[in-house]
């Protein structure tokens, strides 16, 4: 879990498959997102919208989004926790 300012990012284990799923929440509207195919990387963990192509990388000291176009936010971690 890592909690932004602008914010919050869950990613659980799936049960016995082994897989993860990432959600997402924007807390100014509470917009959110959940995909099923997050991947352990860079310590800690990628999601991949597959409608857009935007990719989630949820790390111990940020949130950073990616767009077509780059890098679309990068958001310091103020909480980040793991079981």
């Amino acid at each position: 879990m890592v909690r932004t300012a602008n914010s919050l990012a869950v990613v659980c284990g799936t049960g016995s498959s082994g897989g993860y799923y990432y959600r997402g929440e924007r807390l100014s509207d509470g917009a959110d997102l959940e995909l099923a195919n997050a991947v352990p990387a860079g310590g800690g963990f990628d999601a991949v919208n597959p409608a857009d192509g935007a990719r989630y990388e949820v790390r111990p000291d940020r949130l950073t989004i990616y767009g077509s176009g780059g890098v679309d936010s990068t958001e310091p971690a103020l909480q980040y926790a793991t079981q």
